[in-house]
């Protein structure tokens, strides 16, 4: 029998981070995930088979994160592929390679795109489906959203695809706060950072008006998105926002473990 594949997983993004979790699970992969490298210990035993990291994170960068590992100061890093998972459309995956990736996975990329990057490395999976639930549960056809790529990710395994829309009703409920502070600060930076961040579970859903205003204020400057318009974007983003939170947890309600 192969040994069981371990992978080290790091994302800020806690929704993203926990569908990947999941998705390792049903594979039959041990995942390591953190939301912030600073939290790896240089001498920790941590063992791990690949990489996958965010690119723009806060605190310690993709690129940087690359550059901490392959600097052999962490013990547990003995040359496994990284791979860069990112959102940002202004790259191509020359970019990534040519400073020392092994990979590159857009965002939002599938489970399939997933295991195709994982063959391209030469690292085969266990052929295991996505738990399925004995209880389904039945599901309208959502208006404002679409869980195709969370399909592709964790099956028809409701217990999942709850925890991760749960995830990410709660991190869109502390984001939008911040967001609306920066917009009200006028503090383009960090409308950038917040946005950046927002984007890649808004795009796993497919919530197409939402990622269209998120993508101008991830690129905003006070040249190409003034102050008025920065902040009429805001006003349509809450109330999109809105209607989508108030699909999701009517869907999250139909489960009765949901808690929200």
């Amino acid at each position: 029998m192969a040994p069981k594949l371990r992978m080290l997983i790091i994302d800020d993004d806690t929704a993203l981070l926990h569908m990947l979790r999941e998705l390792a699970e049903s594979m039959g992969i041990t995942a390591h995930t953190f939301t912030n490298f600073l939290s790896i210990e240089k001498d920790s035993h941590l063992a791990y088979d690949i990489v996958l990291t965010d690119i723009q994170m806060p605190q310690v960068t993709g690129f940087e994160v690359l550059k901490k590992l392959q600097s052999g100061a962490y013990k547990h890093y003995l040359n496994q592929p990284i791979v860069a998972m990112t959102g940002r459309r202004d790259l191509g995956p020359e970019a990534y390679i040519g400073v020392g990736f092994s990979q590159v996975l857009q965002k939002p990329f599938t489970r399939g795109e997933l295991i195709a990057t994982l063959k391209l490395l030469g690292i085969a999976t266990q052929k295991q489906e996505p738990k399925e639930e004995e209880i389904k549960i039945p599901e309208q056809e959502p208006k404002l959203y679409n869980l195709d790529i969370i399909h592709s990710f964790l099956g028809k395994n409701e217990d999942a695809i709850q925890d991760v829309l749960g995830t990410f009703l709660s991190d869109t409920e502390t984001n939008m706060k911040l967001l609306e502070e920066t917009v009200t600060a006028k503090d383009y930076q960090q409308v950038n950072h917040v946005a950046h961040r927002m984007l890649p579970m808004f795009r796993q859903l497919k919530v197409e008006n939402c990622v269209t205003i998120l993508e101008r204020m991830e690129l905003g400057t006070p040249e190409n998105l003034d102050q008025d318009i920065l902040a009429s974007s805001f006003v349509v983003l809450k109330h999109s926002v809105k209607e989508l939170v108030a699909e999701l947890e009517e869907r999250l309600a139909i489960n009765p473990d949901y808690n929200g």
